[in-house]
């Protein structure tokens, strides 16, 4: 079972812009401004990407929402709206003052 739930999360990888570079500060992730995809599908995408490569394994707690926001130009709430939209698949867990976790995809999620 793939890790997101979209049907485009892991087509076209070369004009969705996937994590480049795995430097010591984590993965880095582009948004192509010129794209006709939508920047927040682009960011689930590489999210989705970089968790199913296990850059992001699970238990790992993914980039603030500042942080991501400074990275690729978004506006912080176009990432809240990614953080959300991952979470409602399943994807990862968010806890309140902690952060956003990747979820272990092996375990039934809770209700």
């Amino acid at each position: 079972m793939p890790v997101c739930q979209r049907r485009n999360c892991h087509r076209g990888q070369s004009s969705l812009g996937w994590p480049a570079d795995h430097s010591a500060s984590g993965v880095r992730f582009h948004i192509q401004q010129e794209s006709d995809i939508p920047a927040s599908t682009q960011l689930y995408n590489q999210i989705c990407f970089a968790i199913a490569a296990r850059h992001y394994p699970p238990g790992h707690r993914l980039p603030s929402t500042r942080q991501l926001a400074m990275q690729t130009g978004l506006h912080r709430n176009t990432i809240s709206k990614v953080y959300r939209q991952l979470e409602t698949d399943g994807v990862v867990e968010a806890m309140a003052g902690s952060g956003i976790y990747v979820r272990d995809q092996q375990k039934p999620r809770e209700i």
